[in-house]
């Protein structure tokens, strides 16, 4: 069966500056199949994933922006991972790194 659910997410801020933290919160529900893992990933950086923390009913991270990083919108996307490694639907939220 092939893995399944609604995601929501927010980034906290959504706006920030080299060295600064950022809060990532997610939440899935109405999971089908069996649920792994729920990773994170920049598009726009793709040596940049990791593996969300579970915390209670939500998962979360938090990272500072790295100082190398350039000013721009990126495209950071959350999505879970059963098993064999097969992923659900992907939410994307945006973040703007500026000066």
């Amino acid at each position: 069966m092939a893995l399944n659910y609604r995601i929501e997410g927010k980034l906290e801020p959504d706006v920030g500056k080299p060295g600064s933290r950022v809060l990532l919160k997610v939440k899935l529900s109405d999971v089908i199949g069996e649920l792994k893992e729920v990773r994170v990933r920049v598009r726009e950086w793709p040596a940049y994933q990791s593996v969300l923390s579970p915390v209670e009913d939500y998962y979360r991270m938090e990272a500072e922006v790295p100082y190398i990083a350039p000013t721009g919108t990126y495209h950071v996307e959350i999505y879970g991972k059963d098993s064999e490694g097969n992923a659900g639907p992907i939410l994307t939220l945006p973040f703007r790194i500026g000066y």
